[in-house]
Parts: structure tokens; sequence; C-alpha cells
């Protein structure tokens, strides 16, 4: 008589593979993510702006932002109250001249909100002649 070996061929689930998968998977949507909430801030050179005016030309009504996130209009300090004034005043004549928003050229501390909070007054008030220059020009003055 011969000795018979018995090979156990039962299904098994191996969970290696499985893991390795999940790993991958999970790697995959992190990286994915990540990817997905990047911006890129693209520095944009604006032309700067001359408050003087041209002979026959009125002179620019200039908003400056500086780098306290503070307003000055026509080099002159203005608050909140009558930042809203002006914009209010500005928005009532409608063939009046466009309102020119700057940012100073000093500093370098996010002003992004601020400029958010003006768009969303000059909305409010219905004023939507408003251009964003570069820096105020000095020798223009």
């Amino acid at each position: 008589m011969s000795a018979r070996r018995r090979y156990d061929f039962a299904p098994r689930l191996e969970m290696m593979p499985l893991l390795d998968v999940v790993f991958l998977l999970l790697t995959f949507f992190i990286y994915s993510f990540v990817v997905m909430i990047r911006a890129d801030a693209l520095s944009v050179g604006l032309a700067p702006v001359s408050t003087g005016g041209s002979p026959g030309v009125g002179a620019v009504q200039l908003l400056t932002i500086d780098a306290e996130g503070g307003f000055a209009y026509d080099g002159e300090p203005i608050d909140a109250g009558g930042l809203d004034a002006l914009l209010r005043d500005l928005a009532a004549d409608p063939a009046g001249e466009p309102l020119y928003v700057t940012l100073a050229a000093e500093g370098t501390g996010d002003r992004g909100p601020v400029v958010w909070d003006l768009l969303q007054r000059a909305e409010r008030f219905g004023m939507d002649r408003l251009v964003i220059v570069g820096p105020p020009d000095d020798a223009g003055r």
C-alpha cells in the first residue's frame, strides 16, 4: 500500500495584495486632493497711473489702498464712512469718470480682503466703473 498525500486546495483570501491596493488608492486620493487645492499666484504688471491729468482732460479719480489696508482718495486719507459716501456719489453720476483703484507700492502685506471688501461695497452702491491699475506714478503729480 502506498501513502497518498492529500493536498488542501481550499480557497483562501490573501490579505496582503488587498492591503497593497487599498494603500495605493489612499495614496492616489491624498495626492489628487493636494493637487486640486494648489493655487499658483502669477504676478501681473500694471501700468502706473498719473493723477495730474493731461491738458483738456479732467484729473483722474484715484483711490489708493495703503500697506495697512487704509484708503486715500486723491492723496487724502478717507475712512469707511467717507468711502461709502464717495462710492454712493460716484454711482449717482452715470456719466462720471471711472474710479481708479491702486495698491500703494510699499508693503507686501495681503490686501486681497481689503480689495474684496471694496468691490462688495462698490457693488452694493451700484458703482460699476472701477478700474484697478498699477502703483501711482509720483513723478506725474
